[in-house]
């Protein structure tokens, strides 16, 4: 293994090579590149690369599933009101309508069934005392909490005091002190008790799984198949690992994008510019079409996200809410600019070379729909953890907080909480995204304890993998670039084949700032905001000087090959 120092990384040079003879021939670049993604066999490449719906793992292995599938299918059988609260994110609202529309398909009455998405400034993430008013009042037979619940052990409490079974179907992380909510059935993969091989579940994938035993147990009929492009969308909007199952989860759903089985998300695809003769890159997904979801429950009402996707025909209001959510968006990327700057002042605006253990943040100014997305922001530049919080009008804080690799939150938030005493602390989420609530008085000692417990842990650094050297001809290999189209979906833990190559040369092409080969080459660059904003001056420094680059050439528009610019590597003389 060789390390090179990048502009934004430190880079790993793994030179490997598959151990098995691949039945097709692969290029030697890519050889290494599906080698370091832990390809060992003949059938772990097939799996990688043709979704089977074999390869999904046996939803019974999941905890309480037998006993969640009788008080469902019990509640079905009997018409009993079934009350449902979710998130409201993309995986909550996702899971909501995953849910509906089955109640719905397998001809459960309308009227018997409510779909609950909390509003976040009046209510909060979670089962709300509203929520719980509502369920009362209109005489639930079952309540499911989706995507939430794990950490609802007083409110599930009292819907027990009223008789009323509880199922949680949800995916956040369980402390190894707590068994879980007192649920007639806590259906959570993260239990430590779990028997399911895949932790990293979304709630909207649990949701699935769940309705995939329920159809095996007693045989309801409705196309679930159908409904795989939910599970995508949420495995993609939570950041879960794109490996093993997930991968198949999302190549499946990617897959069902452009049939019109769901106008609404149809509708936003055309505003966010995302064909629809094709599967969607992850990228687009990512990007263009959950950040327009997602704004709904940011800024108004995840009720519109629902909206979208949950009816199957072409209702008149579909176009009106897809312009009302792009418009909402626009919104927020305004607001979350303005807190992001208004963050870094606070910050100081830290350099990489005295950066302390974490960054905190807050204000009574900023948008709560926000706050996450600023967290995440402060992560991806300093690479540190980051909590951002706004205040409530009770005078409570509410915080989001972003971790990158290696400091796991909930451990974390284990710590801070017996650094110091706090008025109030409340916290949920994965190892690298959480929300919280402390009390009015508690800023200052979380900021203290928090910087204290991430210390703790070794100081994270940006590294990244170099899957293989290749020559700048090889750039413009048809066969490598098409190999590198079916990496996709790509993201976390499964990143698309990354190749370091030297002897490129920054130019200018129709104004347009590129990398060439020789004086006869041309590749057009794409970078992310981060990625242009600290790698443009360099390259605008060095335009006619040849450099060494990181670069995934990818197909762009007119099928023209361009370049994905990761890095540069200003000490390595081509």
């Amino acid at each position: 293994m060789r390390l090179f120092q990048g502009l934004l990384a430190i880079w790993e040079l793994h030179p490997k090579a598959l151990s098995f003879a691949p039945r097709d021939p692969i290029p030697a670049p890519i050889q290494a590149a599906l080698a370091n993604r832990g390809i060992t066999s003949q059938a772990e490449l097939e799996a990688f690369l043709h979704p089977d719906w074999n390869l999904l793992a046996d939803p019974y292995q999941l905890p309480d599933l037998p006993k969640g599938l009788f008080y469902f299918h019990r509640a079905i059988q009997q018409k009993d009101f079934i009350y449902a609260v979710a998130d409201y994110d993309v995986d909550g609202t996702a899971a909501a309508a995953l849910l509906g529309r089955f109640l719905k398909g397998i001809g459960h009455p309308t009227n018997r069934f409510w779909l609950h998405i909390p509003n976040r400034h009046r209510e909060g993430y979670g089962i709300s005392q509203s929520a719980l008013q509502d369920a009362y009042r209109r005489g639930t037979g079952l309540f499911i909490a989706l995507d939430c619940g794990t950490k609802e052990n007083e409110k599930i409490r009292q819907l027990q005091e009223k008789g009323i079974p509880t199922l949680v179907l949800d995916h956040h992380a369980v402390e190894l002190v707590q068994v879980g909510p007192k649920a007639d059935a806590f259906i959570n993969p993260q239990r430590p008790d779990s028997a399911y091989p895949n932790r990293y579940l979304s709630a909207t994938a649990v949701t699935y799984q769940f309705l995939r035993a329920y159809q095996a147990s007693y045989g309801a009929e409705f196309p679930l198949e159908q409904e795989i492009d939910l599970v995508a969308l949420s495995l993609l909007a939570d950041i879960m690992p794109i490996q093993g199952e997930n991968r198949t989860l999302i190549q499946l759903g990617l897959r069902y994008f452009p049939q019109a089985l769901r106008p609404g998300l149809h509708a936003l695809m055309e505003k966010a510019g995302v064909p629809l003769d094709r599967p969607p890159r992850s990228r687009e997904v990512v990007f263009q079409i959950i950040p327009r979801l997602n704004s709904a429950g940011r800024l108004k009402s995840a009720r519109y996200a629902l909206y979208l996707l949950y009816h199957s025909n072409w209702v008149q209001d579909i176009p009106k809410v897809a312009h009302y959510l792009d418009e909402l968006n626009r919104k927020r990327q305004r607001l979350q600019e303005a807190a992001l700057q208004a963050a870094l002042d606070q910050l100081g605006l830290p350099t990489l070379e005295a950066l302390p253990p974490a960054l905190v943040a807050a204000s009574p100014l900023w948008e709560k729909g926000v706050i996450g997305l600023v967290a995440a922001k402060l992560v991806e530049r300093f690479y540190r953890p980051a909590v951002v919080f706004t205040q409530n009008s009770d005078g409570s804080w509410t915080g989001s907080a972003r971790s990158p690799q290696g400091i796991p939150l909930p451990e974390v938030f284990a710590q801070v909480r017996r650094m110091a005493s706090f008025s109030y602390f409340k916290v949920g989420g994965h190892e690298r995204a959480a929300g919280l609530t402390i009390g009015p008085q508690d800023l200052e000692a979380f900021r203290m304890a928090f910087s204290q417990a991430c210390a703790n842990y070794p100081t994270p650094i940006r590294r990244e993998v170099i899957d293989a050297v290749v020559e700048p001809d090889q750039l413009a290999n048809a066969e490598i670039v098409e190999w590198c189209e079916r990496f996709e979906p790509i993201g976390q833990g499964s990143e698309a084949p990354r190749f370091l190559v030297q002897g490129l040369t920054p130019d200018f092409l129709s104004g347009q700032l590129c990398l060439r080969r020789a004086t006869s080459l041309f590749f057009p660059l794409q970078w992310d905001r981060l990625e242009r904003e600290q790698l443009e001056p360099f390259l605008k420094q060095q335009v006619g000087k040849p450099i060494s680059a990181i670069v995934t050439p990818r197909r762009g528009s007119g099928r023209r090959i361009e370049l994905r610019l990761r890095d540069i590597l200003p000490n390595l003389l081509p």
